[in-house]
């Protein structure tokens, strides 16, 4: 059963950070275009890449890389809204930044609780935690938009912390389950 979880949990943050990555990609492609838009997109699609098949053939060396860029990503994340207006836009007009990076922690998290379900899912939760924070701070600091549960799920930003955050907590429920399995029914009735 932990297998099972551990594997859906994997297995569905690659596909949709698989397809994310394909509509960024696709979406540099068109706006820069050519090979300013290529090479934007090698530059985080490869280290991604990289990093990824790291924490997956070496969790111990790939959990070196994945918790400092997780920690990096949640104190921006935090930071960006009370940043001077100047920054923000310098931030905002080099393009999506923080959701970038937040898909590629994602994907090197996912290959992580290929063999460490506990460390990764609480990085993920620990990533989808930082995201929400630092949403609800921006729109408190802008004052408007929708009641704060509503508006952090709606557009972009839901889209890519709910699945970060469900699968986060599956793969924690996968390591508390192999760490401690359950007590089997056989168990149970032999003992009645």
């Amino acid at each position: 059963m932990p297998e099972m979880i551990r594997k859906t949990a994997v297995g569905g943050l690659l596909l949709i950070g698989g397809l994310f990555i394909v509509f960024a990609v696709g979406y540099a492609l068109e706006e820069p275009g050519g090979w300013a838009g290529a090479a934007m997109s090698a530059a985080w699609v490869v280290p991604t890449a990289l990093l990824s098949g790291l924490a997956w053939r070496r969790p111990a060396v790939g959990a070196w890389f994945a918790i400092p860029l997780v920690a990096v990503i949640g104190v921006s994340a935090l930071v960006l809204p009370f940043t001077a207006d100047g920054v923000r836009e310098a931030v905002e007009r080099s393009g999506p930044v923080l959701p970038l990076a937040t898909v590629a922690a994602t994907m090197i998290c996912a290959a992580l609780g290929v063999h460490r379900a506990g460390q990764a899912g609480w990085l993920l939760v620990g990533l989808a935690a930082a995201n929400v924070a630092g949403s609800s701070l921006e729109q408190l600091a802008r004052g408007g938009g929708e009641p704060l549960p509503l508006g952090l799920l709606a557009g972009s930003g839901g889209v890519t912390v709910v699945p970060v955050l469900v699968a986060g907590c599956l793969l924690i429920v996968a390591d508390l389950l192999e760490r401690h399995p359950p007590a089997s029914s056989a168990g149970h009735a032999a003992r009645a």
